[in-house]
């Protein structure tokens, strides 16, 4: 996660996407594009970026609601 972050900062992005099958996408001037590594993000991948900057409160209540 710290890379891609580090990569949202450097590149300017106001958003990052993380979803399945798909690469780490950041917004940039308003448009989505793929982030630099273009890795395709498995389920796993994907699951640990997200629970990765949640707190421990935020995660029991994101896997409560699954």
């Amino acid at each position: 996660m710290e890379q891609l972050l580090d990569e949202v900062v450097r590149r300017g992005a106001t958003d990052l996407h993380i979803a399945v099958k798909k690469p780490a996408m950041l917004r940039i001037d308003g448009n989505l594009v793929p982030s630099e590594n273009n890795e395709i993000l498995d389920e796993e991948n994907a699951k640990n970026l997200a629970l990765s900057i949640l707190t421990t409160e935020q995660e029991e209540k994101f896997r409560a609601q699954k």
